[in-house]
C-alpha cells in the first residue's frame, strides 16, 4: 500500500510540475515564479554588503542557487523525488533568469515595485560587462540550460516511476511463485 501511495504521489508531483511548466512556457508566469522572485529579491538583500555589481548579480544568482543546492542536498541523500523536484525548480529559475537577461536591451518586463527601467538587473550586469548587445543570445543560452534541467527532471521522474513499477511487478511475480 505504501508503494502505491508513493507512486500516486510521484504521479501527482509530475502532473503539478507539468502544469507549471506549461504555464511558464505559455504565459511565462506561474506559481513557481512567485517563489523564485522571493529568492531573487532575497539574493539582493543578503548581498547588500557586497560591491554593487555582486549585489545585482546575486538576485538571479540566489534565485538559481537555492534550488540547485536543494537538488545537490537530495542527491547526496539519495532521495530521487527531491532530486527530481529540485532539478525542475532549478530549471524554472534558469528560465526566468533567461527571460530577464534576454530583456536587458529592451527592458520591457515590469520590475518589482514599479521601479524605473534603470534598475533592470540584467541591463546593468550586461552593460558593466560590455555585453548589452548580446542580451538576447545570453538570455537564450540561460533559458536553454533551464530547458535541459526541466527535461532531465522529467526523464528522472519517468525512470523512477518505471523502476518503482518494475520493482512492484518483480515482487508480485516472486510472491506468486512462492505461493
Amino acid at each position: 500500500m505504501l508503494k502505491q501511495t508513493k507512486l500516486i504521489g510521484l504521479v501527482i508531483l509530475g502532473l503539478i510540475m507539468l502544469q507549471q511548466t506549461w504555464e511558464l512556457s505559455v504565459k511565462q508566469w506561474a506559481l513557481i515564479q512567485d517563489i523564485n522572485i522571493i529568492f531573487h529579491e532575497a539574493g539582493h538583500t543578503l548581498f547588500i554588503w557586497a560591491p554593487q555589481f555582486v549585489t545585482i548579480v546575486m538576485g538571479s544568482g540566489f534565485e538559481i542557487l537555492v534550488p540547485l543546492l536543494m537538488t545537490i542536498y537530495f542527491l547526496k541523500q539519495e532521495q530521487i523525488e527531491g532530486v527530481v523536484f529540485g532539478m525542475w525548480w532549478t530549471g524554472t529559475a534558469f528560465w526566468s533568469t533567461g527571460i530577464y537577461a534576454g530583456d536587458a536591451l529592451d527592458r520591457d518586463l515590469p520590475l518589482i515595485g514599479g521601479l524605473d527601467e534603470v534598475y533592470h538587473d540584467w541591463y546593468n550586469i550586461l552593460l558593466d560587462l560590455k555585453l548589452l548587445y548580446q542580451a538576447e543570445p545570453i538570455g537564450q543560452g540561460i533559458y536553454f540550460i533551464g530547458t535541459l534541467c526541466i527535461m532531465l527532471s522529467f526523464g528522472l521522474l519517468g525512470l523512477h516511476l518505471y523502476n518503482q513499477y518494475k520493482g512492484d511487478e518483480v515482487r508480485n511475480t516472486q510472491s506468486t511463485n512462492k505461493g
